[in-house]
């Protein structure tokens, strides 16, 4: 943004600042989003599929019934893909998602807690989650189409979030459970449709955190010395 861009400015007066003393970064994530992947060793490691789209599910630290019940939903569809479960902390709902029978066309794979996020971004083709700004921006800056689950009440940030996502064509909103198993269907038989919001996303300017800061902290210790 410019020094005499709107937005800018409006953020300014709110904080009682000049326009030139606020700036706009990338949001703050792990240098593993912007590695460079070998989906291929990933895959193989993690025992996933070449022939099938690859589901993403990554939804912090909701409660279990929401998790249970968008896997159950998914697990019921008549596409082929694979859905990747990410758990997070909370083991006790493996073996109640293991319970599930899924229709053979549909494979799962259930992984706890991890470090690895990135990784099973960069190999998946869809990413389903929550619509707080950590994950959307995990799935925006490794370029993936995004389903908000927003089934519950959403939080003011989580909003923004939302109308962002939807506004720019980077994915779309599930509100009712019952409208999840649609949205995910559509995007799995139009391949075409997430390979033109993928590029809608990747051609979306997003700012580098760590380079900003060290930008903005070599230009203050310039003027210091």
């Amino acid at each position: 943004l410019a020094f005499n861009d709107p937005a800018l400015l409006k953020i300014a007066d709110k904080a009682h600042l000049y326009a030139h003393q606020v700036g706009i970064t990338g949001f703050p994530l792990k240098k593993s989003f912007f590695e460079q992947k070998d989906t291929e060793r990933i895959k193989k490691e993690f025992g996933l599929p070449d022939e099938k789209p690859v589901v993403f599910m990554l939804m912090g630290a909701m409660g279990s019934q929401v998790i249970y019940n968008f896997v159950r939903e998914l697990s019921q569809l008549n596409e082929s893909f694979h859905l990747i479960i990410c758990l997070g902390k909370n083991e006790g709902l493996r073996k109640k998602l293991a319970a599930i029978k899924p229709m053979p066309q549909v494979t799962t794979t259930i992984i706890g807690f991890t470090d690895r996020i990135a990784d099973l971004m960069a190999v998946s083709d869809l990413c389903i989650t929550k619509a707080g700004s950590v994950s959307v921006c995990e799935a925006l800056y490794m370029h993936k189409p995004i389903v908000l689950d927003c089934t519950s009440k959403s939080l003011l940030w989580e909003d923004f979030n939302i109308n962002f996502i939807k506004n720019h064509g980077f994915g779309r909103p599930v509100r009712k459970l019952s409208h999840l198993s649609s949205v995910v269907t559509d995007y799995l038989r139009h391949p075409k449709k997430i390979a033109e919001t993928t590029h809608k996303i990747t051609q979306f300017k997003k700012d580098i955190f760590s380079l900003k800061l060290r930008f903005i902290v070599e230009k203050m210790l310039t003027k210091i010395n």
